[in-house]
């Protein structure tokens, strides 16, 4: 039964969430961000970008700023996770405080399988495609 696996591979995964030492975890995740290097690497990819866009044919300049914008979007996220990471850990009020707004940003729900149909179709086959 496709639920019962499901259930049982989302109580081994809580299991092993649980027993992840969150101190390590973030001295370990601050240890291999560094923001400025990753600003410089972001800069220079835009530049990286915008070459790229000037050389193809029929791109035009709102499709470019698009992009900038959603490449910009994507560093600020990152910069306030990192930011909510380090106020979580400072003490046990924090941690708590900082996790409930961590999951109103990143909501997970699970999926009702009662949704769904089973068919005969083969499964599509994705290999190429767009993430």
């Amino acid at each position: 039964n496709i639920e019962k696996t499901l259930k049982e591979l989302c109580e081994d995964f809580d299991v092993c969430i649980v027993k992840i030492d969150a101190s390590n975890f973030t001295t370990t995740i601050k240890d291999k961000i560094r923001p400025e290097e990753e600003e410089q690497h972001l800069k220079a990819d835009q530049e990286d970008l915008n070459k790229y866009f000037g050389q193809i044919v029929g791109v035009d300049d709102k499709d470019k700023e698009e992009m900038i914008s959603k490449i910009n979007k994507i560093s600020i996220m990152k910069s306030t996770m990192e930011k909510l990471l380090d106020k979580q850990m400072e003490n046990e009020y924090n941690q708590k405080k900082y996790q409930s707004k961590i999951d109103e940003i990143f909501q997970a729900h699970q999926l009702i399988f009662s949704d769904y149909k089973k068919t005969d179709k083969e499964p599509q086959n994705f290999t190429i495609g767009r993430i």
